[in-house]
């Protein structure tokens, strides 16, 4: 069964159809009423017996990722399509990179009105990526 959010199309959110390659992890975060794909940074995989390294471009990030529209103390949730990771931190990037607080791949948004940017790092069975998702709590 597919769920569609406001402003969701399947071009807009990952699912196990358009997320075919096993060895790096799709994303998706989701608010009460909006749900946005989470951009990979930079990363150290095993691909194919192979270390491959690639280092994320924050300005790419910056100018690229979807905006997940979010309430003041909502909950975003992180959905793994194809790689459950092994371990999971997030880093508020606006507040000198505090840790937040997850439980079960979910955290609680700030109070306040604005931007947030959340580095998350996320350790799988073949590395390590850093993902990276922006929020705008109205």
């Amino acid at each position: 069964m597919l769920i569609f959010l406001s402003g969701c199309s399947l071009q807009d959110v990952y699912t196990e159809e358009n997320c075919t390659n096993v060895f790096i992890p799709c994303v998706n975060a989701s608010s009460v009423n909006h749900k946005v794909k989470v951009l990979n940074g930079g990363s150290s995989l095993k691909i194919g017996g192979r270390r491959e390294e690639s280092l994320g471009d924050s300005n790419y990030l910056d100018k690229n990722a979807q905006i997940l529209k979010a309430s003041r103390n909502d909950v975003v949730t992180l959905e793994f399509i194809n790689k459950t990771p092994l371990s999971l931190k997030v880093y508020d990037r606006n507040n000198m990179n505090k840790e937040i607080i997850v439980d079960n791949f979910s955290f609680n948004l700030p109070n306040e009105v604005g931007i947030y940017v959340f580095n998350i790092a996320a350790e799988y069975s073949n590395g390590g990526v850093f993902h990276y998702l922006k929020v705008k709590v109205e």
